[in-house]
């Protein structure tokens, strides 16, 4: 760990904000507000897919710089990781929604992080809109306003309409004037990975928020076990910038291979000898698949078929990781196993496919790319590519495919028959016991399957050599005639006993596991 910078040399810097809260409370569209952008326009589904950062310049000439965090369950990880990144928390709910599950987590990562929250009330303009009941409800929670007597400041505001955002940008400066939050803006760099992703005209990229020193084009970066030497710097806007101070967001161009979301980015003098891999989880499934991605199609056993083998391609490494964090709630393996084979940021390659192939398993894609190359070669080896914009349907998708590979059969019962007399009857050289019947529901059908039951115990099950109705063979007895019943192999009925005639049918069945939305 670097030493604490020295007191003596601090500047203040702009707040970094984080906005959160419940899914469709208004979020993007504050922030949209905020800073004057078609963004919400432009995210597929109307929801957030990823975390954005953004420097909002008020008109008073104070800087802020905005994380825009997802507001779905699934991506609990990304709004922990932004709260660790961010000084202020800007708690969203809807004033006719009032506190749902979500706002709730928000909070707990607020108070984890050991960040001051300010309240915004959304929604205000809605006619069944109750800011008063939010208020009362976040006390259970432990965010208590400042007219209950706390220090948690409450806005009212309506981002749709833009009422009151002016004094939300004024309450979220006043509290960090109250934080002193200051920075030394000379010393060592470090920065933290907000997102990551693959660029098709840049390569790697990551988002990044620098917390201490200040970052310059040419110098080289480590993170965790990902390096680079950086290219360029773009600012939220995609324009190039040649330094980056404290709090600032920006782009950075130049790593060798994708920095884990989270990581915290450190200057370094010199290039570090080694490339080393992107996720040392990819590097273990490698390992584990090794020996079966050897083995020849002939020679796979059975069991290697059963399942759901996955592929899963994300466009940034915060999607990856929000993927893997669903599939790792998985909890039906007992009905459809469920096995990710390989995942990786970026457009579906050959390479996926025939993973994908080898392991008979589907590739699941969000946000990404397949090119006409790509999608003709998985036609040609039978591989699925389900490529989504929006995680809901993604996941929905893949609970339709679990489903559809668990399909049990039911027996569905044909007749029933009581076993009256038991006698031998000779056929050729031959003895064959036969069961003198009585079909007492349904009908029996010599082609379908037979039980023998006893008691309570099933104590034969195959298909029957003979049925006869007095000394004719016949296809179907139905309820109400005697006959003759003999089966393939040595079967000992007796009287008493009761004859089954069933079918067996497939019963589509929905999957238990429930991804939480």
């Amino acid at each position: 760990l670097r030493p604490p910078a020295d007191p003596a040399l601090l500047v203040s810097r702009p707040p970094v904000v984080t906005i959160m809260g419940h899914v469709d409370h208004g979020k993007t569209t504050l922030l949209d507000s905020l800073r004057k952008s078609q963004l919400v326009a432009m995210e597929a589904g109307g929801i957030t897919q990823h975390i954005g950062a953004f420097l909002v310049q008020l008109p008073t000439g104070e800087r802020i710089t905005f994380l825009d965090t997802p507001g779905h369950a699934a991506f609990s990880s990304m709004r922990a990781r932004g709260a660790n990144a961010t000084d202020i928390v800007v708690l969203v709910v809807a004033a006719d929604d009032g506190v749902m599950n979500q706002t709730v987590e928000s909070v707990q990562h607020a108070k984890n992080a050991k960040v001051p929250v300010i309240v915004a009330v959304n929604k205000c303009d809605k006619p069944q809109a109750d800011p008063q009941r939010v208020k009362q409800e976040l006390l259970a929670h432990g965010v208590v306003c400042e007219e209950f007597g706390g220090d948690v400041q409450a806005i009212h505001v309506s981002a749709l309409k833009g009422d009151n955002l002016q004094a939300l940008a004024e309450a979220t400066v006043a509290l960090a004037e109250v934080l002193e939050l200051k920075a030394d803006p000379d010393g060592p760099v470090e920065a933290v990975v907000i997102e990551s992703r693959t660029d098709k005209g840049k390569g790697p990229v990551t988002t990044a928020i620098v917390q201490r020193g200040t970052l310059r084009r040419g110098c080289v970066l480590v993170a965790g076990r990902c390096w680079a030497k950086v290219r360029f710097l773009f600012d939220e806007n995609g324009c190039a910038v040649p330094e980056a101070a404290p709090s600032a967001a920006v782009q950075v161009v130049g790593w060798k291979e994708l920095p884990s979301a989270g990581e915290t980015e450190y200057r370094r003098e010199g290039e570090p000898l080694a490339h080393l891999s992107w996720r040392q989880r990819r590097a273990e499934l490698y390992r584990a698949h090794k020996i079966r991605l050897s083995v020849r199609p002939s020679e796979r056993t059975e069991s290697d078929e059963l399942g759901l083998p996955l592929v899963i391609k994300g466009d940034v490494d915060g999607s990856v990781e929000t993927l893997l964090n669903v599939l790792d709630g998985y909890d039906a393996q007992d009905e459809c196993r469920l096995d990710v084979i390989h995942f990786g940021v970026g457009d579906v390659s050959e390479n996926d496919v025939n993973m994908a192939a080898v392991f008979g398993g589907s590739v699941y894609g969000f946000n990404v790319a397949a090119s006409r190359g790509v999608t003709q070669l998985a036609a040609r080896r039978g591989v699925a590519l389900r490529l989504h914009r929006v995680i809901y349907q993604l996941v929905e998708q893949l609970r339709h495919e679990l489903s559809s590979q668990n399909r049990p059969t039911c027996p569905l019962l044909s007749g029933e028959a009581t076993v009256l007399a038991v006698f031998d009857v000779s056929v050729g050289k031959k003895k064959v016991l036969v069961a003198g019947c009585r079909v007492q529901k349904g009908q029996l059908d010599r082609r379908l399957k037979f039980r023998l039951i006893r008691g309570r115990d099933t104590v034969w099950e195959g298909s029957v050599s003979a049925l006869k109705h007095h000394k004719d063979d016949v296809a179907t007895v139905k309820a109400g005639m005697d006959c003759g019943v003999s089966a393939d192999g040595e079967v000992d009925f007796s009287t008493g006993d009761v004859i089954e005639c069933f079918e067996e049918q497939e019963v589509p069945r929905v999957t238990s596991w429930d991804p939480g939305f």
